[in-house]
């Protein structure tokens, strides 16, 4: 049996009855601190991913709208539009438009729409966003002008249906991440005490 410490003096954090001192009661307190805040900032990363794919939807659809009314009324080649910054710029949310305007006359467009979208890691959609994403840029430029404002038209729909999805999730489970973040960082804490 190992030999007990003389009386008084104490183990490194510890006074001299043995008992934690201020310093250790400290730093378990702030871990168990960083726990919660640890556990609130996941919750609220979740909820923040909610709001910007809702925003890019929304953004999305203002381009995608933008976009036919220009063909409507310049009936200008699919190549012009897309190089003209009007539909390029005020869309931080669609990095991509920038890369597609440069890649211009690199291949077909829906090759170019495809490799654009793709070069984006950081895009707020879902898989099921960018796949339609995707589909739209596939079939853009294939048709007459009546023909490529019906399917911005149909494509107006089907985002329309997407935002409506993602500004209830937003609402929602928006603010469940973040509470859940916070308990799931309490309950974690209450444990280590």
């Amino acid at each position: 049996r190992p030999a007990c410490p003389a009386r008084g003096a104490g183990y490194a954090g510890t006074d001299k009855a043995g008992a934690p001192g201020v310093g250790a009661v400290a730093v378990k307190w702030a871990g168990l601190l960083l726990i919660v805040l640890t556990g609130g900032a996941i919750g609220w990363r979740q909820a923040l991913g909610l709001r910007q794919r809702t925003a890019a939807l929304e953004e999305l659809l203002r381009w995608i709208r933008q976009l036919a009314a220009v063909m409507r009324y310049t009936a200008a080649p699919l190549g012009e539009l897309l190089a003209d910054s009007s539909l390029r710029e005020g869309y931080p949310a669609l990095p991509f438009l920038a890369a597609l305007a440069q890649q211009a006359d690199g291949g077909s467009f829906s090759e170019i729409w495809r490799r654009s979208i793709d070069s984006e890691q950081g895009l707020a959609f879902t898989e099921e966003d960018r796949a339609l994403l995707l589909r739209f840029g596939d079939q853009l430029g294939q048709t007459d002008i009546e023909g490529q404002l019906a399917h911005c038209a149909l494509y107006v729909e089907l985002l329309e249906e997407r935002l409506a999805e993602a500004r209830e999730a937003q609402r929602t489970k928006g603010h469940m991440y973040a509470t859940l973040g916070v308990s799931g960082g309490l309950a974690l804490a209450i444990l280590l005490i």
